[in-house]
Parts: structure tokens; sequence; C-alpha cells
């Protein structure tokens, strides 16, 4: 889980334009799932920020599921970049080490 700065890129006047800070539910190198107070459309570009002095990215909506009165879980494939947070980093080397250890007995 890290928390991220959401920011709506392209959206019409009239409708909120302001960032939204979140966190994640799911990180992949392809994609984020993000909890969220709006309602996202298909298709939708954000600019995802991370509050960690990691990269941005953008990323377009594939999928806004309501989970609550007013909150959704919105997923965001990044189709034109390959994201190397270092969140995943961790990830994959608890993945490895995991492997490593069974493979040992």
């Amino acid at each position: 889980m890290m928390e991220v700065n959401l920011v709506p890129m392209g959206r019409e006047s009239g409708e909120s334009g302001e960032s939204e800070r979140t966190y994640t539910d799911n990180v992949s190198a392809h994609g984020v799932r993000v909890h969220s107070t709006s309602a996202w459309q298909r298709g939708e570009q954000v600019e995802v920020i991370p509050m960690k002095e990691e990269m941005s990215v953008r990323g377009e909506v594939v999928y806004c599921q309501r989970v609550g009165k007013e909150r959704f879980f919105v997923g965001f494939k990044f189709p034109h970049e390959h994201v190397s947070w270092s969140i995943l980093k961790r990830f994959n080397g608890l993945v490895f080490t995991n492997i490593l250890c069974a493979m040992r007995w």
C-alpha cells in the first residue's frame, strides 16, 4: 500500500479537476487499484503521483466499482509505461526470497 495523489487529466469544465489524496489497494508494474471518493468513467486519464518521491505515471481507468455510499475502488492501467516504484522492488525481492526458502526444504 502506498499513498498517492490522483490528478484527473482533461475532465470537462464544471467537473472536479482537483487532485485527490488517497492510497493504493493493489500495485503492479502495469497498473494500480486505488480507493477513491470519486466515481470515475472508463477511459478517463489520470496522473498518479506517489507521495514518497517516486516517479509519477499517467494511467487510464479500466473500471470503477462502488464499495460504499461515497467510496469506490478504481483500477488504472499504465498503457505506455512500465512502473519501477520501490514498493514493487521490495515485493519482488520478498517473493524471490520466499521461493528460495521453500526450495531449501
